[in-house]
């Protein structure tokens, strides 16, 4: 399963009023924890409209990015921000993003993401330090620089390994 961007509708309630519609932009994971705040049918995905100005909505607003945890983040790097971002349960004293996936060492958020990870993790350079990458790249012909950070140097050897695996 993969967890993507996607636009929703999200129905805010107001005391003896008709609810304000507010259209924005979450992760998948996010929608249900919208809907513990604001009700079970509040919120609804939708597809984005196209209007004559912009051909292309899906890719300005970031619609089916796949979602990823930036490098150097874990799990609970996400599951912090979402506490910030969306604070306490209304009606029970725990953090929304508790009430809806139980605690984080529970594994239901975890599973929820799906295939999260960097795909950095994926292949042999990302158990590497930055010095035995830079004797791989200079054993390749590579010119290395000192000033190249880890990040950089992890590229590189992907780049060289693709382009030998092509030859």
């Amino acid at each position: 399963m993969k967890d993507v961007r996607v636009q929703v509708l999200v129905t805010r309630s107001s005391k003896g009023g008709d609810g304000e519609i507010i259209p924005n932009v979450v992760w998948q994971h996010e929608v249900p924890i919208l809907e513990a705040i604001h009700g079970e049918g509040s919120v609804m995905m939708v597809q984005a409209r196209t209007d004559k100005n912009d051909k292309h909505p899906q890719i300005a607003l970031g619609l089916g990015e796949v979602f990823k945890l930036p490098e150097g983040q874990d799990i609970g790097d996400e599951y912090g921000r979402l506490i910030g971002a969306y604070g306490m349960h209304p009606d029970v004293p725990v953090p929304v993003v508790e009430y809806v996936y139980g605690r984080q060492s529970e594994g239901r958020f975890e599973a929820a993401l799906g295939d999260y990870k960097p795909d950095v993790d994926d292949d042999e350079f990302a158990a590497m330090t930055a010095g035995e990458m830079r004797v791989f790249l200079k054993e390749a012909g590579v010119e290395v620089l000192q000033t190249w950070k880890s990040d950089y140097l992890l590229k590189r050897c992907r780049e060289v390994a693709s382009m030998a695996a092509a030859a």
